[in-house]
Parts: structure tokens; sequence; C-alpha cells
């Protein structure tokens, strides 16, 4: 969470909402915004669902490959 990157994964979801374990701040998990007074934000992802299935943005949880061309 914003004030000391505690371990929102360990946090309760409800509606679309996380509670940050160690603070008690909630967090808007479509923006990534604290609610209410709090203020401050955590990165989000991209995601589909599809099929029951969750699918992340690649470009947002990797790094960009970079290829090497071999000169001739």
């Amino acid at each position: 969470c914003p004030p000391k990157q505690g371990p929102l994964c360990q946090g309760i979801a409800h509606g679309d909402v996380v509670t940050c374990p160690l603070h008690n701040w909630n967090i808007s998990l479509r923006s990534g915004n604290a609610l209410g007074s709090d203020e401050g934000c955590v990165p989000t992802i991209p995601l589909k669902v599809d099929a029951g299935r969750i699918y992340l943005k690649r470009s947002a949880v990797l790094a960009p490959r970079v290829v090497e061309v071999q000169a001739a």
C-alpha cells in the first residue's frame, strides 16, 4: 500500500476494493487509488477475464524483449 508498501496480496478483497492488512487503507482494484481520506495510489495491471481465465496485459508485467541484430 502507499504508506509503507504493505502486502496488498494478503489483504481482504471486497467488491472492487482491497484493504491493506497493515494499515487498513482501502485501495480501488480498478484505479489503484486510495479511497476515503487516505491519499496515494498503487500501480494497476490491465486484465481481461474470458471463460473463467484471467489474462494479464503482457507489456504491463514483463519487460519488453530486446532483439539483438547480428551484423553481416
